[in-house]
């Protein structure tokens, strides 16, 4: 058994060592050419050819299966459902699966369904793929569902957060969405609603298998020193347990409405001298441009460093530790800005808030505008050292900064803070003090 345990600790490190050294060397990057690979299983597939050593990094994406697209109903069985395939494959437990994976050489294997598709991702050992391929393509083949099991992976999710003791910027998140997406998935708990999560089956689960994990839907992603004729190997190998039903998609229906509530107060009885407010904009059918666009203002603005919100709160001496996030949507965008107080700072952060927006609407620097989109530009077409940060790269790669005018900016900006689409969110203690917010 100690023999074992060492193999498997031995193996991990391994792994985890070849995975974290496809980072090249310090004076060799790695263009993002993106190739599309033509196939005979007539899926759409990409490979990007980097020199990875031995590793292969694979991605699969199931377009529309993600959390967001679930029916209300099920609100959800994605993630339930991930949970259910990968986690106890062919028949073995949780622990053997988990050993198993490392056995065939997959390392940081993970799945993402709280966005709009359902993906997953992994490494592998090249000389193991075909193997490892074979073994994650086997869980996709499960008709047999264990309802026990089904019964176990229900009190996992969806995931409830208490005032009191959660993490406070998730609980800003949860609440700033549930504001800016009224009534929708899109504003709902990530990992789905208890009554819905409550009322599935595994009947249900092989449903949405068959009907939401199909070849037709999905695109795959290959990285690493990887031929074409490799991936078509793959691929086959792959996508064995995989419908091959053609299905024409529900169209997904997002509705307008915001939460008349402008800014919402949860108050904690263990912040003591800190206050955090979260302050987001909800952006709908966005196009590459704009948001090349509202990424360069966005930067331009709130960046930790130099960004003028954030020169203007040293200015003022407000104590502060400001950062800034997007989310991508196919149908809508998020942007939204976080910052963590000292509670006797929370009246005037407000007041100053409101009125720089209020001032970026009317105008923005076109110059440092300027410098941050060649900022951007650069950083689009650079190389990258790193498999690891590859999903962002081609999000940077596939925005035409260099397309983005004054114009343009001007006409993001007026969306960027326009003050019906803003919504913030502030979590304290009860003695703090706030602003009150513009009509």
């Amino acid at each position: 058994m100690k023999h074992r345990e060492l193999k498997k600790m031995l193996l991990i490190a391994v792994i985890a060592l070849i995975a974290a050294s496809i980072i090249f060397s310090k004076k060799e990057r790695q263009s993002l050419e993106i190739d599309q690979v033509s196939n005979k299983m007539n899926v759409k597939a990409s490979l990007i050819q980097v020199n990875s050593r031995d590793v292969i990094y694979i991605k699969c994406k199931f377009k529309n299966a993600g959390v967001l697209h679930n029916p209300l109903d099920k609100h959800g069985i994605s993630a339930v459902a991930a949970h259910m395939l990968f986690r106890r494959i062919n028949g073995l437990s949780e622990e053997e699966t988990a050993e198993k994976i490392c056995d065939l050489g997959i390392h940081n294997f993970s799945t993402l369904t709280d966005g709009d598709d359902f993906e997953i991702s992994f490494f592998v050992i090249d000389t193991k793929a075909n193997e490892a391929l074979k073994f994650l393509a086997s869980a996709f083949s499960c008709k047999d569902f264990s309802s026990s099991y089904l019964e176990h992976v229900k009190q996992i999710y969806p995931y409830v957060l208490d005032v009191d003791t959660s993490d406070p910027f998730q609980l800003l998140h949860d609440k700033m969405f549930s504001m800016l997406y009224k009534d929708s998935t899109y504003g709902m708990s990530d990992s789905g609603s208890s009554l819905a999560v409550s009322s599935i089956t595994t009947a249900d689960i092989v449903d949405f298998v068959k009907n939401m994990l199909r070849r037709d839907n999905l695109e795959v992603v290959f990285a690493g020193k990887v031929s074409r004729f490799d991936i078509n190997d793959y691929l086959k190998i792959l996508l064995d347990g995989i419908s091959s039903e053609e299905r024409e998609s529900e169209p997904f229906k997002l509705s307008e409405d915001m939460s008349d509530e402008k800014t919402a107060v949860i108050t904690r009885s263990n912040m003591k001298d800190v206050a955090c407010v979260m302050t987001g904009v909800r952006l709908d059918g966005l196009t590459d441009l704009e948001r090349a666009a509202v990424e360069i203002i966005f930067k331009a603005l709130f960046d930790t460093q130099i960004g003028d919100f954030s020169k203007g709160l040293r200015e003022k001496g407000i104590t502060y530790d400001v950062s800034r996030y997007s989310v991508r949507r196919t149908l809508s965008d998020v942007f939204y800005i976080t910052a963590c107080l000292n509670k006797d700072d929370l009246q005037n952060y407000t007041k100053y808030l409101d009125e720089k927006f209020a001032d970026y609407f009317r105008k923005v620097n076109q110059k440092e505008l300027e410098r941050i989109k060649n900022y951007f530009i650069k950083i689009s077409h650079d190389g990258f050292e790193s498999l690891q940060d590859l999903d962002e790269k081609i999000k940077d790669a596939s925005l035409p900064f260099d397309e983005v005018t004054p114009e343009i900016c001007e006409k993001a900006a007026r969306k960027l803070f326009d003050h019906a689409h803003i919504r913030t969110v502030i979590i304290r203690d009860a003695s703090a003090q706030i602003a009150s917010p513009p009509d």
